[in-house]
């Protein structure tokens, strides 16, 4: 997760007009408006950042308070070390990993 704070949230809402339709029309309109259910929307978004990073921070220092690399870090070190091989510019991966 990443806190650029650019959006609201990661979760977006999409429905395809098959859908759209069935709504009552009150429901199309009120949905339709520009800033429609946008309030509700974002504040349930702030909601369940706040809720989603609580529970990563916690995780987080779970994981790194048994003594080491999270179980994720651990998991994808050798597509990591792939990219470094394959991909990524020669001793970008160690740059990145000695940043303290």
């Amino acid at each position: 997760m990443m806190r650029t704070e650019h959006i609201y949230s990661a979760c977006k809402y999409q429905v395809s007009m098959k859908w759209f339709n069935t709504l009552k029309k009150d429901h199309q309109d009120s949905s339709s408006r520009p800033g429609g259910c946008r309030q509700v929307r974002n504040e349930m978004a702030v909601a369940a950042d706040k809720d989603y990073t609580a529970k990563l921070s916690e995780r987080r220092q779970d994981d790194h308070g048994r003594g080491g690399q999270s179980a994720f870090a651990k998991a994808v070190e050798p597509a990591m070390d792939k990219l470094d091989k394959e991909v990524f510019e020669p001793g970008l991966l160690k740059k990145v990993r000695d940043i303290k």
